[in-house]
């Protein structure tokens, strides 16, 4: 991660923990104000839309011509990282591109150490406590996107790493009628999160790497008395939030990180949850925080989105 300074006190006993998460983290209003862009149809261009007050990114695909509705990513960088490099972190930028689909890429908000997070759990990482209300934000950016582009409405999509991993958890919980589908690289939820009661279904993948250092596999904690759960248990508990299916059904083994040989990934997907969703977990055997991803991984996360979101249906009772 690549930070913007760091102002917090060297005498404080989370300074070397924060400067840990400086290096790993990011490597990887509520009234709606958007200003009116220039060409809001021209394709293969990257505009910039300012969605209160905080301005965002929107890919534009070569292929976008709007005559159909198209699908949405929605691209989450992780602490002190910014929308800028998180398309290619992921390899959102080239997959979306390829497929038509358009991809916006928002920043999170500047803390007190000069470092984007997203407000997402207690568990990381809003660590100035900032009022920031960013479900309200995401969904004031995909609103602005669809107010000028030909957005389907079925296939609103957000990966997000690390911090925007735990932040696309919390859209799932909290926004199901707005995406139909999240992925969380790196990123789970808080250990005894607050309620999640989606009111559709929403489909959930998590991928993660056992050697990761930071938001570990099995689970820890960044800051004292706020724990994170461990990849499986996040899993677990999507899975009976959705009602999915108890046999697992697992996929081909996956070469998503280059730096490391073979195909490393396994993925094991269970089907049959609320309005057709599904909840997969893909393990990265030694995977680190920030993953050097591959081409075919950016292929088989667009793939996974485009296969597994939840059928809009009216909401649950």
């Amino acid at each position: 991660m690549s930070g913007r300074g760091n102002s917090g006190s060297p005498k404080s006993p989370l300074a070397p923990l924060l400067f840990l998460l400086a290096l790993l983290l990011g490597g990887c209003g509520t009234a709606r104000d958007q200003r009116p862009h220039e060409g809001p149809q021209t394709s293969g261009t990257t505009v910039v839309l300012d969605v209160d007050h905080r301005p965002f990114r929107l890919q534009v695909p070569a292929s976008y011509d709007g005559g159909r509705p198209v699908p949405l990513v929605v691209g989450l960088h992780g602490w002190g990282g910014d929308g800028a490099r998180i398309g290619g972190q992921l390899g959102l930028t080239t997959s979306t591109d390829s497929r038509g689909w358009l991809l916006a890429l928002p920043d999170g908000t500047v803390d007190s150490r000069g470092r984007r997070f997203w407000n997402a759990s207690a568990a990381c990482c809003n660590l100035d406590g900032a009022a920031v209300d960013d479900v309200a934000y995401l969904s004031h950016v995909v609103e602005a996107v669809a107010a000028d582009y030909a957005v389907d409405p079925a296939r609103v999509y957000v990966a997000g790493l690390s911090n925007g991993g735990f932040m696309a958890h919390r859209l799932a919980c909290e926004r199901s009628d707005l995406v139909s589908a999240v992925v969380a690289v790196a990123g789970t939820t808080a250990a005894d999160p607050p309620a999640c009661t989606p009111t559709e279904g929403v489909s959930v993948l998590q991928v993660h790497g056992t050697a990761d250092a930071v938001i570990r596999y099995e689970g820890g904690a960044l800051l004292p008395g706020h724990p994170y759960a461990s990849a499986p248990d996040t899993v677990a508990a999507w899975r009976e939030r959705e009602h999915c299916s108890t046999a697992a059904r697992p996929g081909p083994p996956l070469d998503s990180d280059a730096s490391l040989p073979g195909a490393e990934t396994s993925r094991t997907t269970w089907p049959g949850c609320d309005d057709r969703s599904a909840v997969s977990l893909w393990t990265v055997a030694g995977g680190a925080h920030s993953p050097q991803v591959t081409a075919a991984f950016a292929d088989a996360l667009v793939g996974w989105l485009a296969h597994h979101d939840a059928v809009r249906r009216p909401p649950r009772r």
